[in-house]
């Protein structure tokens, strides 16, 4: 059993990675291009499925919405709040409207405009856990987290709403597939190869054909076709998730394996600090090119040079410079969540000797 576990954790690592690899080119290209619309018909939608895959219902409520506001809400800020810090030091004008906006996940620090998945995450993956314990809790049929979670669909594609509502009610969706995904792990991935394979086959040729004509963006939410994108999302979330597994499977090149383990596991430094690393590659750009200094400006990249090796080096820039930068920020942030969690222990260790000596 420990073993399966560790080969699940595996592959789920290794299909972040490849995940993060094709978020990070989709904002390397060019808009438009074939590869950028193929993308961009599942990889938002995959990335909310993984973290349905891994959603438990262990612990409360309360230790969950602790959960999320660690992993997810607070990196968010602090970040966000870096980020404004310097942009205050280079003379850009202080905000507390900003500031409020940030508080409440509704609008993000400077080249931070990436972190909009962390902001909607946080709030889809609380509002699937009320709905799951509420089903739970009264003893529900388990089919009306099914239903609830079509509707979410329906409603997200079809009605706008502000504050990224609309991606919040898309992403309980996919949040949802992935749990049920994982309720049939071992019949779609384990035991079945030739369903994997042929799950893998459809990924890749109907995703491409839809890809033709139809042009989505996940974070705008416009879609030229919504049925394509539902169809496009679904089938490339199982066919990423199927292909993670099967590499897992085969793969022999342990160095491979750590190093896609590595980067999966590094995915929410790399969603936050993408764009800001891009501004490495644009100060080199204008250096190589001798582009007008205000090029530097240009939002998240200079789409004017997003080809050929510029591409690759702006994958590698976002992947690598965006896990240094957040590993050299989370170093000093993890020591205050250490001592205050620490300070937290030796209070609670204290009372009940403090109730004794009473």
């Amino acid at each position: 059993m420990k073993e399966i576990n560790k080969k699940r954790i595996e592959w789920i690592d290794i299909a972040k990675a490849f995940g993060i690899i094709f978020v990070v080119l989709a904002h390397a290209l060019s808009k438009d291009t074939f590869l950028w619309r193929f993308i961009n018909q599942f990889h938002m939608p995959f990335f909310f499925a993984i973290s349905g895959f891994l959603y438990s219902t262990k612990g409360t409520i309360y230790e969950n919405v602790k959960k999320k506001i660690l992993t997810l809400y607070l990196p968010y800020i602090s970040c966000s709040f870096v980020t404004m810090i310097v942009g205050w030091i280079v003379g850009e004008a202080f905000s507390i409207s900003k500031i409020i906006k940030i508080l409440f996940l509704m609008d993000w620090g400077p080249l931070l405009g990436a972190t909009w998945f962390l902001a909607v995450l946080f709030y889809a993956i609380l509002i699937y856990d009320a709905i799951v314990r509420i089903c739970i809790k009264f003893k529900l049929s388990q089919n009306l987290i099914t239903y609830f979670a079509v509707v979410c669909l329906i409603i997200g594609l079809y009605f706008n709403f502000p504050i990224r509502l609309n991606n919040i009610l898309l992403a309980v969706f996919y949040i949802h597939f992935g749990k049920l995904l994982k309720k049939h792990y071992s019949k779609l991935f384990v035991k079945t190869s030739v369903f994997r394979r042929s799950g893998e086959v459809l990924f890749v040729g109907i995703v491409s054909l839809i890809s033709v004509f139809n042009t989505s963006s996940f974070a705008s939410n416009t879609f030229s076709s919504k049925s394509c994108f539902v169809i496009a999302s679904i089938l490339g979330t199982f066919g990423m998730m199927s292909f993670a597994y099967g590499f897992s499977e085969i793969c022999r090149f342990n160095f491979l394996r750590r190093h896609l383990c590595f980067i999966g596991s590094h995915t929410i430094g790399i969603v936050i600090w993408q764009f800001v690393s891009f501004k490495i590659v644009s100060i080199l750009q204008i250096c190589f090119y001798h582009l007008p200094l205000e090029r530097i400006y240009d939002y998240p990249i200079i789409y004017d040079y997003s080809f050929g090796p510029w591409v690759f080096i702006l994958l590698l820039s976002g992947i690598y410079i965006s896990i240094l930068i957040h590993t050299l920020l989370s170093f000093p942030a993890k020591r205050v969540i250490g001592l205050i969690k620490l300070r937290l222990s030796l209070i609670h260790i204290s009372e009940p000797t403090r109730h004794l000596r009473i």
